[in-house]
């Protein structure tokens, strides 16, 4: 297993283990914080900000997986920073799926810069890739060559993300009454 220490700090040299403060761990020990490589994607941002990672796993199902990767093998994944106080910007990724639970890096897209609401669209794989992060949007209506979709958005699914295979002739993010939020 590897393990990674990420920090803030720039300047670290070595690691010097420090004695817990927990009650239910030993205080002879020194531990030094780590996390293991699968959950290392959700530690790249600064500190105190909202990510949405996803990946395919053993409990993933078929339907998942179409839905939300275009292939057996490559997934997105988007990093968001900041939070509702402070600006923040999109940061989607493309790794490719070589083992359960064992990814490789490919690309980064540039980032997307928050502008007045947090609704994204980036082609990729030959479809799109929407993440909705705007409570206000309650449908993500999508039209394609094959058929026009409502895709409802619980209110507790934000944020919300959506790969549609085929690259939309039209879509519109649509508030609770359907109406066009922009």
């Amino acid at each position: 297993m590897r393990l990674f220490h990420v920090s803030e700090e720039s300047d670290i040299s070595e690691f010097f283990p420090r004695t817990p403060t927990r009650d239910d761990l030993d205080k002879k020990l020194g531990l030094v914080w780590a996390i293991d490589e699968d959950r290392l994607p959700n530690f790249l941002t600064p500190r105190n900000c909202p990510r949405v990672t996803y990946y395919v796993g053993k409990d993933t199902t078929a339907e998942d997986k179409r839905k939300f990767f275009s292939s057996s093998n490559v997934m997105l994944a988007w990093f968001i920073s900041g939070n509702e106080y402070q600006a923040h910007y999109y940061l989607p990724m493309e790794c490719e799926v070589v083992g359960e639970d064992e990814y490789v890096f490919n690309r980064i897209y540039d980032p997307l810069s928050r502008g007045g609401e947090d609704d994204y669209v980036l082609q990729w794989e030959g479809g799109y890739s929407f993440i909705v992060n705007n409570p206000k949007c309650r449908t993500l209506k999508i039209t394609d060559s094959n058929s026009t979709k409502e895709i409802n958005i619980d209110e507790n699914a934000y944020p919300f993300i959506y790969y549609n295979e085929l690259l939309p002739t039209a879509y519109a993010f649509l508030d609770a009454q359907g109406n066009k939020l922009y």
